[in-house]
């Protein structure tokens, strides 16, 4: 049997692992596998929230199933809460959907994977793998869409010829002869801080690069 890996704060809190009951029809159907890895790297973190009357759990159901049958652990840190069976049911949909709500920045991700991947346990316990990372960089560096390939190479015509290259036409789609492009690859983490900057200014592409440039001089 291993021995449970439970942070220090929270062994207050540690009670035996049978004493605790699953929430029957729990709707949430979590990757087991990936939570016991993450108990294995990472450790219990935080306490699973129970029902006092009915010592069935309302928050923490993947964590215990996976300390439980994956790890054989026999003892976790829980909290019981006097909950009626309507205020235990809303805990529990709220553990289940509130996180499903939420959205990723992919290059703020991508960055935090990265530095994670470097490091003595790589991914283990983040529930990511490193074909994850792979995707999401290989994601990032495409192109959204066939008119923002067209931006870095030219518009195609039915027949696949370039036609003509957009650094030739402004933001009305006129043309503005002879006018460069600018590209530049850079970290995820740097490319989120300039996107944030440039959009916060007004004015056409050209006009807040220059208002960038002209705030550079002026520093």
């Amino acid at each position: 049997m291993a021995k449970p890996k439970i942070a220090a704060p929270l062994l207050p809190h540690v009670v035996p692992i049978d004493t605790l009951k699953p929430w029957p029809g729990n709707p949430r159907q979590g990757d087991i596998e990936a939570m016991a890895a993450s108990l294995k790297a990472n450790g219990q973190y935080r306490v699973a929230v129970v029902q006092a009357s009915s010592g069935q759990i309302c928050a923490g159901n993947h964590m215990w199933l996976a300390a439980k049958d994956e790890l054989g652990w026999d003892k976790l840190a829980a909290i019981t809460l006097e909950l009626s069976d309507e205020e235990a049911k809303r805990i529990l949909a709220a553990d289940n959907g509130v996180g499903e709500k939420g959205s990723f920045n992919e290059y703020l991700l991508a960055d935090l994977l990265h530095d994670l991947a470097g490091s003595d346990l790589g991914l283990e316990g983040t529930g990511y793998e490193p074909a994850d990372l792979e995707d999401l960089a290989n994601m990032l560096s495409a192109p959204e869409s066939l008119d923002s390939l067209g931006g870095q190479h030219g518009d195609w015509d039915d027949s696949g010829d370039v036609e003509t290259s957009r650094s030739e036409k402004d933001g009305d789609g006129g043309t503005v002869d002879g006018w460069p492009r600018i590209d530049i690859a850079c970290p995820p983490k740097v490319k989120a801080r300039f996107d944030k900057a440039f959009n916060d200014l007004e004015g056409e592409p050209w006009e807040r690069l220059e208002t960038i440039l002209e705030a550079y001089e002026q520093a």
